[in-house]
């Protein structure tokens, strides 16, 4: 044991631990002459003695202190003012506040977006549009310089545009309508097909419909399965109101929603510099899904336009390629307010996965949300068995692989090596290879991960 020396046997010991003093320190005698005290009793006797009183000092600075500025504030305030702090009670620290987002989620038909846009948009404190952009047109997208691009049809996919022809309304079948209806009212004239089409969004994300509302179509923007239940009041004022009164109701619950949150499939990533760059509020989700996955789902959703897949496989690799290389150039402009997204990585771990998406664009933790709309709506199917419908709900994100001939799976491999390569896609060598559920269909790169 370690002895410290404190005072030898003196006439008078001056030492300050000193059996005169109010609290005697534990002594014990050494073979030297004098008393002493162990290197563990004295570091405890220090404690218990002088870092209460030391703490005490502090604690009655601080108070005095404190007592000092609310006289101060006293003085300048009215007398018994509520604002003056009670410095008797524990003084209590506040969360840092969360900036709140809207969302935008960019992605393609088939692809998990219906159920994405959900689990973002279908909460009590969002206000979602489904789909905005449907009504200029339901199987094209739009790119920079006019270009209007098929979803469905070859393989030179894209040609030259018109803002006019973009922006008629065509009346539904059997109604009559003024020739110059358009859809978004009051547009200049030297617009262009892309710049039109991100007026349109920007009023949606203002809740301003008076100059959209041919863009808002009954049984489409307000189906409750779709558009969610903050389309449903909307729904009920149609069935005895105009629809411009019943949109300035909705104009209210969309100002009121902490988040607007949009689904779209009718824009490239390319399109949304200057969205983003006029509203800083807003955050851009691009979902991606594996193509094999799209394709596969195209093939077996009734109403797809579709007979050759093949080529349909190649127009929707160019889209991705396109949307991925674009994507990198906004992802490097706005580092923090774009984000790539797969629907596989999702429904790896959804509850996860989301979780860490809401906190990406400010939204408050709610596990009720997921654990609600955690669910997935079929497409209509061509073979439509209930062994297929249960498949496709029980593993939606891989059920592609015990489907898919591995005919298709060839065709759709050779035109989308490029995707497969930026995506980190698997090459199946055979039938067996695909259906072996063993072996991963993708390993995703770090920055494609949530």
């Amino acid at each position: 044991m370690r002895i410290f020396n404190i005072c030898k046997i003196t006439k008078t010991c001056r030492h300050p631990y000193t059996a005169t003093q109010r609290s005697e320190p534990p002594f014990i005698k050494t073979a030297e002459v004098g008393y002493a005290v162990s290197h563990r009793e004295y570091l405890t006797y220090s404690i218990q003695t002088h870092v209460p009183k030391k703490l005490a000092s502090i604690q009655n600075n601080v108070r005095e202190t404190l007592h000092s500025l609310q006289e101060h504030f006293t003085n300048i305030t009215d007398q018994g003012s509520s604002d003056i702090v009670n410095i008797d009670q524990p003084i209590m620290t506040t969360s840092p506040v969360v900036k709140k987002y809207d969302v935008l989620i960019n992605s393609y038909m088939n692809s998990g977006s219906r159920f994405t846009g959900q689990l973002f948009g279908f909460r009590k404190d969002a206000f979602y549009i489904y789909e905005p952009l449907w009504k200029f047109s339901v199987f094209n997208y739009f790119r920079p310089q006019n270009l209007v691009c098929s979803t469905t049809q070859g393989s030179v996919n894209c040609g030259t545009g018109n803002v006019q022809t973009t922006n008629r309304l065509v009346p539904p079948r059997g109604r009559a309508m003024s020739p110059g209806a358009t859809l978004v009212k009051n547009i200049k004239s030297n617009i262009s097909i892309t710049d039109l089409l991100l007026e349109s969004l920007n009023s949606m994300y203002n809740c301003d419909f008076s100059r959209i509302e041919n863009l808002f179509v009954p049984n489409v923007h307000d189906a409750t399965d779709l558009a969610g239940p903050a389309w449903l009041p909307f729904k009920n004022c149609m069935r005895r109101k105009p629809k411009s009164t019943c949109l300035k109701e909705e104009e209210k619950r969309c100002k009121n929603a902490s988040h607007v949150v949009t689904k779209v499939l009718r824009l490239t990533n390319s399109a949304y510099d200057k969205l983003l760059a006029s509203r800083p509020n807003l955050k851009l989700i691009h979902l991606f899904r594996n193509p094999f996955a799209v394709v596969n789902s195209r093939t077996e959703s009734k109403g797809y336009p579709v007979k050759d897949f093949s080529a349909n496989a190649a127009i929707l690799c160019k889209k991705m390629e396109y949307d991925y290389q674009e994507g990198l150039i906004l992802l490097k402009k706005y580092p923090d307010r774009v984000k790539f997204v797969f629907y596989e990585d999702i429904k790896s771990d959804v509850q996860g996965k989301i979780e860490k998406l809401y906190e990406y664009v400010g939204m408050d933790l709610d596990h009720s949300v997921v654990k609600t709309y955690n669910k997935v709506k079929t497409n209509k199917g061509n073979s439509n068995t209930p062994t297929m419908a249960k498949t496709r709900t029980s593993d939606n994100a891989h059920w592609w692989r015990s489907h898919m001939t591995f005919l298709r799976y060839q065709q759709t491999r050779d035109k989308c090596r490029t995707m497969m390569a930026l995506f980190n896609l698997t090459d199946f060598k055979d039938r067996n290879q695909l259906m072996n559920m063993s072996i991963q269909e993708m390993n995703l790169r770090p920055h494609l991960l949530i």
